[in-house]
């Protein structure tokens, strides 16, 4: 297991950014963060994404960031993005694009921190890029979080596997992005019991379908 406390941030393929989001003091107790991948999840994956006029959010994406923000739940997005390495887009641009999101939801910032990578393997396993687990371990280290209460949204197996493997309880997948080209595989997965018995798997089919399950719990 990596030492958080220790780790240092490779700014080369690493890359970390902190929102002064306020919470009050009366937090949700039933909820500690919400962990969502980025394209194909929160915005529409358009294949290595660089110009920010590309960046239209997906159905729902606003709605449940904002519900979420209104009930002090800790927000944070955790994306894999190769193309930094494969050099299709520079961190510059990949930043751009992150503000072009946080403008499209609306003020106040409904994010609290946003982890990514442009790992293009997954090894060592102690690495950012998901599958591993590590950008949600860190994020649980750095922000304070109860991982038991928390939950993971995602549209790659990727995601899901991240998400068991931090034990989560609970994981949404969603048909955006990639999400339908891989849904075989997560049932697949599903059917296996390859997923952690500490985690469960709920197929959705977007951020719409996810909001109506996540109001009844925050509420």
């Amino acid at each position: 297991m990596i030492n958080h406390k220790k780790s240092k941030i490779n700014r080369e393929f690493e890359d970390l950014t902190l929102y002064p989001r306020k919470i009050s003091l009366k937090t949700n107790k039933l909820i500690s963060a919400v962990f969502l991948d980025r394209d194909g999840v929160i915005i529409e994956d358009c294949h290595y994404t660089k110009n920010p006029d590309d960046v239209k959010l997906c159905p729902g994406a606003k709605n449940l960031l904002r519900e979420l923000n209104n009930k002090n739940i800790i927000v944070v997005i955790v994306t894999n993005q190769s193309g930094i390495t494969k050099n299709f887009l520079s961190w510059e641009e990949y930043r751009e694009v992150n503000n072009r999101m946080i403008k499209l939801l609306g003020y106040p910032n409904p994010i609290n921190a946003i982890y990514a990578n442009s790992y293009i393997s997954d090894q060592p396993p102690t690495n950012w890029r998901k599958p591993n687990p590590t950008m949600i371990l860190k994020a649980a280290f750095d922000l304070n979080l109860n991982l038991k209460k928390s939950i993971l949204i995602g549209d790659r197996l990727t995601d899901i596997i991240a998400g068991q493997r931090a034990n989560i309880p609970k994981i949404f997948h969603v048909l955006t992005g990639y999400g339908r080209k891989e849904r075989g595989e997560i049932l697949k997965l599903i059917r296996q019991k390859k997923i952690s018995n500490e985690s469960q798997v709920f197929c959705k089919k977007d951020l719409k379908e996810v909001i109506k399950d996540l109001i009844i719990e925050i509420i």
